[in-house]
């Protein structure tokens, strides 16, 4: 399933892909439509960093797999975790030859089976505001399990935008997931249970930037983007982004993402 990667994420990769998850009608419908050019910017990153060698990347929080898919279609040894085991993701990692381990990121060590310098990038894309117990030492685990040199990508929500702030005037929440958060337990029997319907945190640039900082990564670029347009998206919200258009939506008042290329130089 390896692939020539001097062609940067080729259509028939991307095809594929789609053909991958066609029985899957959300995220035909919503989730790459929505997500797309987040993550064939990640994969481009990655891609002019680690153009002709056989790097090895960790998926964190792959969910269904499908930036392992990509990834490892594009010729890169793919490593993913996360905490659900779903039968359909491990039958097709296993065609992809992507490695899965799983692994509780509110966890002190949630990578300890990890052996340090292992990675050449480590993709983090909406995660980290999932984390509840020690989100500060997710990513110092992030930077012992990178080589020297080599790259973490981290996006996360951006909560400083006009929209956020026209939901707090109105009084309306402010982060996803808030009423399962206040509903639901966060542990149970002991244990710091994952919950992806949950927002725990968003964090603004200089947060995130601070916090990358004293994990040991010095940050090479910092990008703002908006999330793309999907038919189940309201029609106001739809009609709303092509008015916005790309260039507002890549600036922090617009953007509802922040999208951090950072490099671990020692």
């Amino acid at each position: 399933m390896k692939a020539d990667r001097s062609n940067w994420c080729s259509q028939d990769i991307v095809d594929g892909l789609l053909h991958e998850f066609r029985e899957n009608q959300w995220f035909q419908d919503q989730c790459w439509p929505e997500n797309k050019d987040r993550v064939l910017l990640m994969h481009s990153d990655v891609l002019k960093r680690l153009p002709n060698h056989h790097a090895k990347v960790l998926d964190v929080g792959c969910a269904n797999g499908y930036i392992s898919y990509l990834f490892a279609r594009s010729g890169f040894e793919v490593t993913a975790t996360d905490s659900w085991r779903i039968p359909e993701r491990d039958e097709m990692f296993a065609r992809l030859g992507v490695q899965y381990f799983p692994s509780n990121l509110n966890e002190l060590k949630p990578l300890a089976s990890m052996a340090s310098g292992t990675f050449d990038a480590v993709i983090c894309g909406e995660v980290f505001e999932h984390i509840l117990n020690h989100p500060l030492g997710l990513l110092q685990e992030f930077h012992r399990v990178l080589k020297r040199g080599a790259l973490l990508i981290l996006t996360t929500p951006n909560p400083s935008t006009v929209m956020n702030a026209i939901r707090v005037l109105l009084d309306r929440n402010s982060m996803w997931g808030t009423p399962i958060f206040l509903g639901e337990p966060k542990i149970i029997d002991g244990t710091i249970i994952d919950k992806g319907e949950i927002h725990y945190r968003e964090y603004t640039a200089a947060e995130v930037m601070r916090s990358l900082e004293t994990a040991g990564f010095t940050v090479e670029a910092l990008r703002y983007m908006g999330m793309g347009t999907s038919r189940k998206q309201p029609a106001v919200k739809r009609l709303l982004k092509a008015l916005l258009g790309n260039t507002l939506l890549r600036t922090r008042p617009f953007g509802c993402t922040h999208y951090f290329l950072a490099s671990k130089l020692n």
